[in-house]
């Protein structure tokens, strides 16, 4: 995946700047890695998942995760609703913060997507196209206190982003 070496992690400067987000040969899972890289530059990321929710049945999957740098791509974990946390993030639209991994309400499956034994914060953020919600990425830090309201911009802004490349390449795959 060659495209990675053009991430950088200068705290001015966005994914969105730097790569060619509407190259056509670049895959959703290349994006949403990508995009964990670069968040793993500023706020000491360990894991990530990317759940897009399904546009006729509107389920929940997990497409692709990323774990210290481990990358697994080509998933279509479909996520049980029953206590999900994911889709009340989804259905909400709105931003999730959590500073400790204690405080978790959603089930196993969406925990061990999104955690590992030594997560102390995570955030889930809806991707939002317009005034639709396609789905969610999911970051969590050993760190805490890594993800606040404070930085909430900035994850709502690249989300929003996000949403519409992953959008405009899944209508046209």
């Amino acid at each position: 995946m060659g495209k990675n070496n053009n991430i950088t992690t200068d705290k001015n400067e966005s994914i969105f700047d730097i790569k060619n987000i509407s190259d056509p040969d670049i895959k959703v899972s290349e994006l949403f890695f990508d995009f964990t890289e670069w968040y793993r530059g500023q706020y000491n990321i360990s894991k990530s998942v990317l759940v897009l929710k399904s546009m006729s049945d509107y389920s929940l999957s997990a497409v692709s995760t990323w774990e210290n740098g481990a990358k697994r791509d080509g998933l279509t974990i479909r996520l049980p609703l029953e206590h999900s946390l994911f889709e009340k993030v989804i259905n909400e639209g709105k931003t999730y913060l959590s500073q400790l991994s204690d405080d978790f309400t959603g089930n196993f499956f969406e925990k061990k997507l999104l955690m590992n034994e030594n997560t102390r914060s995570f955030v889930l953020q809806p991707l939002k196209c317009k005034d639709d919600v396609i789905g969610l990425i999911g970051f969590s830090s050993e760190s805490s206190d890594i993800f606040n309201e404070e930085k909430q911009s900035l994850f709502e802004e690249t989300s929003v982003k996000l949403a519409e490349v992953i959008r405009e390449k899944l209508i046209n795959f």
